[in-house]
């Protein structure tokens, strides 16, 4: 099975009988291994399990049912037994069962791209396990070669959320910069309805005025005129509206072509 240009190590390990047992288990362990070589791999857990069975704890067992779970794609059972493997503590095998942990932490990765904490989680186990693998046998190149393509892996993960973390907050800025700019129109289209209203106001102080100096009980002599500012006809409000919207729109566009020109600055590399 391959995943990315993973190189995978599953050849399986001939168990060796002990002295003053049977040959089953090892006859078992045989036959295993032919439907393993022929790609039957149910055929092959069953005498696998056979054999484990006569020898619960031998590695040699373990490990080849741990490489034919792989093989199906069952990667947690493969973990349970490269685990348990590992656990039996032959010393000879550790190196290879480690650097099968990885492969399988690698391959889990790549089965939750969609969600990068999940595959980051597992990518990080998986290079612990090909550097502890490179650390019981520096010669174990196909750990050495794994551990640059989970790395790689890592790091464009990683980039993708910056990328994706980067986007966000320019659609928040945009967001806040169209808010704003509604709240500018607004403002200055109640700006512009001001003078209207004030002149609509002092016209009416200036008729009570009149009438009150016109009134039988007013004591003044003569009355004064309250000049009105000019007054604005609708078309020519309606054109500075027109003026403010064009230059927001204008700067609104210099904006957002500076922010394209710095996301085309930003590359990211694929690696497979």
């Amino acid at each position: 099975m391959k995943g990315h240009g993973v190189v995978i190590g599953l050849a399986v390990i001939l168990c060796t009988p002990l002295l003053g047992q049977t040959a089953s288990p090892y006859e078992a362990v045989q036959r295993g291994n032919v439907h393993y070589q022929e790609r039957r791999y149910d055929e092959a857990l069953q005498q696998y399990e056979i054999a484990s069975q006569a020898i619960p704890e031998a590695a040699e067992i373990l490990f080849n049912q741990g490489n034919a779970h792989y093989q199906q794609g069952n990667y947690v059972k493969a973990l349970t037994s490269y685990a348990a493997a590992l656990h039996a503590g032959d010393h000879e095998l550790e190196s290879r069962i480690t650097y099968n942990l990885g492969n399988v932490e690698y391959q889990q990765a790549l089965q939750t791209l969609q969600h990068s904490e999940d595959a980051l989680k597992h990518l990080r186990s998986a290079m612990t396990y090909y550097r502890n693998s490179l650390k019981l046998d520096p010669q174990q190149h196909q750990a050495r070669y794994n551990l640059e393509l989970a790395m790689r892996l890592r790091h464009q993960l990683l980039e993708q959320e910056r990328q994706k973390s980067a986007e966000q907050g320019q659609n928040r800025q945009k967001t806040e910069h169209q808010g704003q700019q509604a709240s500018n129109r607004k403002q200055d289209s109640q700006s512009q309805e001001t003078p209207q209203n004030e002149q609509q106001s002092q016209g009416q102080s200036s008729h009570q005025a009149s009438s009150a100096h016109a009134s039988p009980t007013s004591g003044s002599v003569g009355t004064q005129k309250i000049a009105a500012p000019p007054q604005l006809s609708p078309e020519e409000a309606e054109r500075r509206l027109d003026v403010i919207r064009q230059r927001a729109r204008e700067i609104d566009q210099l904006r957002q072509q500076w922010r394209r020109a710095r996301m085309r600055d930003v590359r990211m590399d694929k690696y497979w």
